[in-house]
């Protein structure tokens, strides 16, 4: 669990390696007093002016360590809301760690993985809902995967759930003095009201429910399988797909042993193209292994290309390789048009497309189809988008909670018993934003940042 002190903490927040500039960063009291004893300004003692950049140099004694540019930020200005200094020196891995040292030396510890930002969320800078949304800024490989994040780092998403949460508690709060008025003869309680309110709540959470799936797309990158039997040009294809020879190509049956996975970017949006080893019966050992690794990655993709040749007849091997794929979203691929067509296309039971990887010929429909089937609606800029598993479960579990209050008022059970579940669905949405959390949670939310952030 990341400590829950008030000493000064110092890390490098700039990637590791060389580069034109480096960051080393110290938060807490301390942080000012640490900096003055080891900075040695161009000009002039001045006061500091917050959020503007000094000139000068760090000393380590009478030795010069760096050139460097100084930023102070005060408390509740501050990342961190704490006092944050930002020593900008030069790239170099060596001077950042002799900087770092020597900030150490003079008091401070060194963070842990994501402290800076724990302590933003511990004085309210940012709710835990913001705060894995930096996390997945830093990370973020695509337009669209950005568009998802600074909704939730602007608050839009936590903003939803905390109307959430105030519908909820007027719930709650009329059923509670249901419960304390039972004996007066004052009518707090109706059926008929509860549900009225209670109806656009499970709504709101069953929509929300519905963009994961996209959201998750969206930050993680779509997994894109590309399967189908022997000599077909699935390797062709991803060849086509990337505009580069990325994957071996040859007239030879089951040259693909291995996957081969390489990353496209189509409109905003971020896929793992795998190409996969051709599906037959075989006997040769490394082959199998190949053709085992395929179904896996037919398992763990989020859309298929099941690639069939234009130029021969479909075969049961073709329909087999579709039951394999079974509900998995899929676009059909008939490779191979710019040879005389031996295919009844209209027998194959799945949308499809019809290019020749060759000569690349109709490889902007299937990226434009492909697209299309994934992303099956375009979100607009006031779409809140679900992105994390933690915040799918915590909406399920709530919702579960209003169908029993739901089912409780159907079945006249006790208010004490309803009373419970709306507690319950409160604490789920609440659990999402850290309003109440577990230290395991906080656990899992920040030690996935680097050190420095």
């Amino acid at each position: 669990m990341l400590p829950l002190t008030l000493d000064t903490i110092a890390a490098i927040s700039t990637p590791q390696g060389h580069g034109a500039i480096g960051i080393v960063r110290i938060s807490g009291e301390k942080a000012l007093e640490i900096l003055e004893s080891i900075f040695i300004r161009k000009q002039k003692e001045e006061p500091w002016v917050p959020h503007q950049l000094t000139r000068g140099v760090i000393q380590d004694g009478k030795e010069i360590l760096d050139d460097v540019l100084v930023a102070f930020m005060p408390e509740k200005k501050s990342y961190t809301g704490e006092r944050l200094v930002e020593i900008q020196g030069h790239g170099s891995s060596f001077i950042l760690s002799e900087i770092l040292t020597l900030v150490i030396q003079k008091g401070a510890r060194l963070a842990e993985p994501g402290e800076f930002t724990f302590r933003a969320f511990l004085n309210g800078k940012m709710d835990l809902a913001q705060a894995e949304a930096v996390l997945d800024l830093i990370t973020a490989k695509s337009r669209k995967a950005l568009h998802a994040c600074h909704q939730h780092l602007q608050g839009r998403f936590s903003k939803e759930i905390l109307e959430l949460r105030g519908g909820l508690l007027e719930l709650l709060v009329h059923t509670e003095a249901s419960i304390d008025f039972s004996t007066e003869d004052i009518e707090v309680f109706s059926s008929r009201s509860m549900l009225e309110k209670l109806r656009p709540l499970q709504e709101k959470i069953k929509i929300l429910l519905k963009t994961y799936e996209q959201g998750r797309m969206y930050l993680e990158g779509v997994k894109v399988a590309i399967v189908g039997r022997p000599n077909v040009g699935k390797s062709s294809l991803l060849n086509a797909l990337l505009n580069y020879e990325r994957a071996i190509v040859t007239e030879e049956a089951g040259t693909t042993r291995d996957t081969i996975e390489e990353e496209l970017f189509y409109r905003g949006l971020q896929m793992r193209l795998m190409d996969t080893a051709g599906i037959r019966k075989t006997e040769h050992a490394v082959e199998k292994i190949g053709i085992k690794n395929s179904l896996e990655k037919i398992k763990s993709a989020d859309l298929v290309l099941i690639l069939l040749d234009a130029s021969q007849e479909l075969c049961a091997q073709d329909f087999e390789i579709l039951d394999l794929v079974g509900d998995k979203k899929k676009i059909g691929v008939f490779n191979k048009i710019d040879l005389v067509s031996g295919a009844d296309l209209k027998k194959f039971p799945v949308p499809y497309v019809c290019i020749s990887a060759l000569y690349r010929q109709g490889i902007e429909s299937l990226l434009e189809a492909l697209y299309r089937e994934i992303i099956q609606e375009e979100m607009n800029s006031e779409n809140i988008l679900l992105t994390k598993i933690r915040h799918k479960d915590s909406l399920e579990k709530a919702l579960k909670h209003l169908n029993l209050f739901e089912e409780g008022l159907a079945e006249e059970k006790s208010l004490e018993f309803l009373a419970l579940d709306l507690r319950s669905a409160i604490e789920e949405l609440e659990m999402m934003i850290g309003k109440i959390t577990l230290e395991d949670v906080y656990d899992q939310v920040f030690s996935s940042f680097c050190i420095g952030k």
